[in-house]
């Protein structure tokens, strides 16, 4: 028997799309100087200048819907919005970026943030006539770092010593009122990936064992894939073991693939025909300039069995592939029942067999 992985050519576009993300706060409070007692749940937030008891605003957002599927190279802007909800004298305010943790819940005018990575990260003159109005300030950078993995203490609204400023803020109670960060950012685009076309396969490779094969690839824009396609066809005799196809970081070169991300098993299981097989696979979002592992993972029920993987059809780049260093390999041994209980493949159990010399190139396709 032999298992032939073909694939059907897809054209592609690739379309310019942006997308407009909200951040909300996860905490808010404003607290005076010197005084335990914060007024929790608060409408407004308060910062006063005062030579007696200043009063100041700390804001921190909530990442979590978006910490998963956005990174800093995603966000072309991001801009702070606060409400101005009254002005009781005008004057300057201060953006300031703690660089020490903190809760509403624990907040104290004894126990807030008093450093900070940035002490006056901005500031901005406050009309009387500001009043009902929302100040706006553009954070791009602080936002890029907080999800690059960087710290997320919020921001705080300091009074500029000195300029008798006294502005409340809406607070997060009153939705219309609240606090917020409008991002623009790079949206995933719904194209599929394939890694080159072809029309026969030409390279067969014999196993007599459990196989692993990967191939390195970088997708050509954002994309958040669900499904990966293959298209086995078998030649001699029913194949009965499981297949099972997952994407992997190539966040160790030297070792093969990494950190696994998603991972599919077909629901059907074996003896595959003509027919392409798609398999869902979990959804993850893939970057251009970020290399990646898809690779396939093969359970055997009754070996020896024969692969073929795609070369070049027309013997054009006779050579090319199988002298691409690192472009595919294969693992004999491997222990692939996971594939059908627990998870596609250890994340580790490659290395105990480590990367074969280079060989020829299987194609596959990613779907949105």
């Amino acid at each position: 028997m032999r298992l032939t992985l073909l694939l059907v050519s897809l054209a592609i576009t690739i379309p310019v799309n942006a997308e407009t993300i909200t951040l909300t706060p996860s905490d808010d409070a404003s607290v005076r100087d010197g005084i335990t007692n914060v007024s929790e749940g608060a409408s407004w937030l308060d910062v006063f200048d005062s030579s007696s008891i200043p009063r100041h605003t700390f804001i921190k957002f909530d990442l979590s819907d978006h910490s998963d599927d956005l990174i800093g190279d995603d966000i072309s802007s991001a801009t702070l919005r606060v409400y101005i909800q009254r002005v009781l004298r005008a004057g300057e305010v201060t953006f300031a970026i703690p660089n020490v943790d903190w809760d509403e819940g624990s907040l104290t005018g004894n126990d807030y943030p008093a450093s900070f990575s940035n002490s006056s990260y901005a500031t901005a003159d406050i009309a009387t006539s500001d009043k009902a109005d929302y100040l706006e300030i553009d954070i791009t950078d602080i936002a890029q770092d907080w999800f690059d993995g960087g710290d997320n203490y919020g921001v705080a609204i300091l009074p500029t010593s000195g300029d008798n400023a006294r502005i409340k803020f809406g607070s997060q109670r009153v939705s219309s009122k609240r606090p917020e960060v409008v991002i623009e950012a790079t949206e995933a685009v719904a194209i599929g990936y394939e890694n080159f076309s072809f029309g026969n396969a030409l390279h067969a490779q014999s196993y007599s064992d459990d196989v692993f094969i990967a191939h390195k690839f970088s997708p050509l824009a954002k994309t958040t894939f669900s499904k990966g396609r293959i298209h086995p066809a078998y030649f001699g005799g029913a194949y009965t073991g499981q297949i099972g196809i997952a994407v992997y970081a190539a966040d160790n070169y030297d070792g093969g693939p990494g950190t696994l991300l998603s991972q599919g098993v077909p629901s059907a299981g074996g003896f595959y025909g003509a027919d392409t097989l798609e398999i869902d696979i979990e959804e993850v979002t893939l970057r251009p300039g970020t290399e990646y592992w898809f690779a396939i993972g093969l359970d055997m029920g009754n070996p020896p069995f024969n692969i073929g993987v795609t070369s070049d059809p027309d013997d054009s780049l006779v050579g090319f592939a199988e002298a691409a260093e690192y472009l595919s390999c294969h693992i004999t041994g491997a222990d692939m029942s996971a594939l059908s209980s627990t998870g596609f493949f250890a994340e580790d159990a490659y290395f105990s067999y480590g990367l074969c010399d280079a060989e020829p190139a299987f194609s596959f396709q990613l779907l949105p």
